[in-house]
């Protein structure tokens, strides 16, 4: 019933939990049907494998035999000879699933071949050993793979056409929209272009094919549940690594700021120091003259050791710390004013990116059926000509528009798979991952136009906020850069153990200094930095005057582009034209699809997508 469940009773060396386990998921699968189950029968599945793994478990555990323990490859020799096929592993990707790894055994598995390319490791299918090997069978996975290069084929399925030409068959495998001639369909219906692709006339060389199918339960299970922009969003905010670096940049920024405030509190630090001296030249010549005969003869060390503590307390520095803290807790206001605006583009980025991406699938639609209804025609008109009863002119008009509506429905595509990578990019997702679409909204979302300060939300947009902030940031460099004209008052202090050589004991002595400095002539630095720390306030005050009529601006702007564009929805759905229209302002950023009343799937209706990015 189960043929991939191998005998695991007396071996050497003995089955282990997790080949136990395998046997007992391959059972439930056969008996059930599903490779994976659905979410309403994910628990008693599971229920199920542990259950059965804890029986066999004790089975093995109570089967007693007299045989000695078989040899695992051994047996998998005898297994290969019983049936006459020589097989051979050449790759599996198994993609660390334990139970995959646990069909392996038993089974001869070719090691990979090792390459480098820019200083990066890879591994590949070893062709050459497999031809010199010449196994009558060989695994080789994933048909589709594209070789790293430098191997001698660019893709996976000319090695097996290789190992073909030599007389060596092959199992393998290869997954239903790598086919060359589905790749147009698999495109229409998922949006993703697989570019990994294996020609038909290669399958078409298979003497078995066998399909694997998972049900449309599993297979839903496996797209993400992000169905709708609010979650689109939701994960982008999560997981965008620009999000992220600005957050590490707030709390670095954060960390500074609290590095700042506790310059108040001075330094305490730990010294130690050796010195010595020279005694003959120095120290005893002066104490003779001193004290003759007296003092010189006392005991004085050479070498000495002196260890404590030293201390500084700032007093009075002209506000210059209080200036500096105050700066450093500015820039972390600025790197959170610049993390919420950041937030705000990421959503408009979104925002953008997925109703255009919507724009674009409802118009590949409408291409791909106004394309459909042109061939039709075509083979019509054509049909009317041959037998004479239209003109070819005709059929030369009807050509043209079909070539027309081809050319435009590929680069409708080209347009989709380009925003759609831009999405997949916000969402830190892969190029190819499968993403399941709202459909476009029938009707256009009004915009508020009563009960809305626009003027305020312009006013604490990020971009006003980060002027607003460097001024501050300014106005505190300038006190910074005056407070080293005025005096400096601090407490400096030591205690210190003493020890030298040949002198018994230690000696404690300790150190209490008031200091107070008056810059007298720095030659004119402290003149210049003043000046340039004015100069620089006064530049972002300018700025500030001017980012805000600039934000103010660019509202009324964006405000007018939308108002005349929705106006000419209706007028371009009278004409029947298709027309895509994308603001992206300082303010907010919106797709508009202008669709026509004829080929497009909701004729009659418009669709407007609108967000606003406030600070907040």
């Amino acid at each position: 019933m189960c043929r991939n469940i191998k005998t695991l009773f007396n071996f050497e060396p003995p089955v282990n939990d997790d080949e136990i386990r395998a046997a007992a998921l391959q059972y439930v699968r056969k008996v059930s049907g599903f490779t994976k189950p659905s979410q309403a029968n994910v628990a008693a599945f599971n229920a199920a494998v542990e259950a059965i793994a804890a029986v066999t478990a004790t089975l093995l555990d109570t089967l007693e035999t007299n045989a000695p323990p078989k040899n695992r490859e051994d047996e998998a020799a005898r297994a290969r000879a019983r049936d006459g096929t020589d097989a051979l592993v050449g790759l599996v990707e198994t993609h660390g699933r334990r139970e995959t790894e646990a069909l392996l055994e038993g089974l001869e598995v070719l090691p990979r071949r090792r390459l480098s390319y820019h200083g990066v490791e890879l591994t590949e299918f070893d062709l050459d050993v497999t031809l010199e090997r010449r196994p009558a069978l060989v695994l080789v996975d994933e048909l589709a793979h594209s070789n790293a290069p430098g191997s001698r084929h660019a893709k996976r399925w000319q090695d097996v056409a290789e190992l073909l030409a030599a007389g060596i068959s092959v199992y393998t495998t290869l997954n239903v929209q790598h086919l060359e001639s589905l790749n147009d369909v698999v495109a229409q219906i998922t949006g993703v272009v697989v570019r990994e692709t294996v020609p038909d006339a290669v399958f078409e060389r298979a003497d078995e094919v066998e399909l694997v199918d998972i049900s449309a339960e599993v297979l839903l299970e496996r797209i993400p549940e992000l169905r709708g922009r609010s979650e689109a969003i939701a994960r982008a905010l999560h997981d965008n690594p620009g999000l992220q670096a600005a957050g590490q940049q707030v709390r670095a920024s954060d960390r500074a700021a609290a590095a700042a405030f506790r310059q108040h509190f001075g330094d305490l630090e730990a010294v130690a120091w050796t010195s010595r001296y020279d005694d003959a030249q120095l120290l005893r010549p002066m104490s003779q003259d001193l004290l003759a005969g007296g003092f010189a003869s006392l005991p004085f060390a050479q070498d000495q050791l002196h260890y404590g503590l030293t201390f500084e307390l700032p007093l009075f520095v002209g506000g210059k710390l209080l200036a500096l803290s105050h700066l450093a807790r500015l820039k972390a206001d600025e790197a959170g004013a610049l993390l919420e605006g950041t937030r705000w583009q990421v959503r408009a980025n979104v925002t953008t990116t997925y109703a255009t991406t919507q724009v674009l699938t409802a118009a590949t639609r409408a291409y791909r059926d106004e394309l459909a209804s042109l061939e039709q025609t075509h083979a019509r008109v054509d049909l009317m000509v041959r037998q004479g009863k239209r003109p070819e002119v005709d059929l030369l008009e009807i050509t043209d528009a079909l070539e027309e509506a081809r050319a435009q429905l590929a680069d409708a595509r080209a347009a989709r798979t380009h925003v759609r990578a831009l999405l997949l990019a916000l969402l830190d997702y892969p190029p190819d991952q499968i993403f399941a679409f709202d459909s476009l909204p029938d009707r256009m979302p009004a915009l508020p136009v009563t009960g809305v300060d626009w003027n305020a939300l312009v006013l604490d947009a990020a971009p006003v906020a980060t002027a607003e902030i460097r001024v501050r940031q300014a106005t505190s460099g300038k006190h910074a850069a005056r407070a080293d004209f005025l005096p400096r008052l601090s407490v400096r202090g030591n205690l210190l153990e003493n020890a030298g050589s040949g002198v018994p004991g230690s000696q404690e002595t300790w150190e209490l200094t008031l200091q107070a400095s008056i810059p007298v002539f720095t030659g004119g630095r402290n003149v210049a930095e003043y000046q340039s720390a004015a100069a620089a306030e006064r530049a972002a005050r300018l700025a500030l005057t001017q980012t805000r009529p600039q934000q103010q601006a660019g509202l009324r702007g964006g405000l007018a582009r939308l108002r005349a564009a929705a106006d000419g929805l209706d007028a371009a759905g009278e004409r029947g034209e298709y027309h895509t229209f994308v603001y992206d302002g300082p303010a907010f950023a919106f797709p508009l699809l202008l669709r026509p009343g004829r080929h497009m799937e909701f004729d009659g209706h418009r669709c407007m997508d609108l967000t606003l990015v406030p600070p907040s």
